[in-house]
């Protein structure tokens, strides 16, 4: 029983490791911006009210996670966000100019650096959270996923090639405007 529900955990713990990873990526990128700094500045409590709701913390779970987080965004603030910056400012300079694939590339390349630099400092800490899950924290987590793979594929996979090209750019047009 225990090595199923350590199994399940693992199986979910990547799931939810990348969406934290993104959603602080996300906000640590956008962090040149005055709307993105407050989110950034309250990163910390955000993550854990999205975790909250994907697990449903407890009393003690949520205080004993709570200091790993904010040591999470102090690593992240003390050590990468400068390179962000950089990133961004880089970015900001080719705005104006042909897109560049290599640049492109690159650019994702250190994305993906990033966001594994932020993994690898989160998963301990994932992990412990992790190992002391509730039978029912785990099923809600369960049930979490899977409302997330139901909504992506309603709205991003159903109809036909051009059907879906035609709602990504309507998607794009909107966050566009």
């Amino acid at each position: 029983m225990m090595q199923n529900s350590i199994m399940r955990i693992a199986m979910h713990l990547r799931g939810l490791a990348l969406i934290a990873l993104f959603a602080g990526l996300f906000t640590g990128l956008l962090a040149a911006c005055s709307m993105a700094r407050v989110a950034y500045g309250n990163g910390e409590i955000v993550i854990m009210l999205w975790l909250h709701r994907y697990i449903g913390f407890d009393q003690d779970q949520y205080h004993r996670f709570k200091p790993k987080v904010d040591a999470l965004f102090a690593w992240h603030r003390r050590t990468q966000l400068q390179d962000y910056v950089l990133l961004l400012r880089e970015a900001q300079a080719r705005v104006q100019q042909p897109v560049d694939r290599d640049a492109l590339r690159a650019d994702a390349y250190r994305l993906g650096a990033a966001a594994t630099r932020i993994l690898d400092q989160a998963l301990p800490a994932l992990a412990e959270l992790a190992l002391e899950l509730r039978d029912e924290q785990i099923a809600q987590l369960e049930r979490k996923f899977a409302d997330n793979n139901r909504t992506y594929r309603n709205e991003y996979l159903n109809g036909t090639a051009a059907e879906r090209r035609a709602a990504q750019f309507k998607r794009v047009a909107k966050h566009a405007a």
